[in-house]
């Protein structure tokens, strides 16, 4: 139970980070790109 209570600071400012990072990607239009390969068998 120590562990989570260790460095609070640090692990609140990892969670903004995170959260941040995540919109920031989900919200980039064009991201994927779509590519046909042809496959021989």
């Amino acid at each position: 139970m120590r562990i989570i209570t260790k460095n609070p600071i640090l692990k609140v400012i990892s969670l903004i980070l995170a959260i941040i990072l995540w919109l920031f990607v989900k919200s980039e239009r064009g991201g994927e790109v779509g590519l046909v390969v042809p496959l021989e068998l």
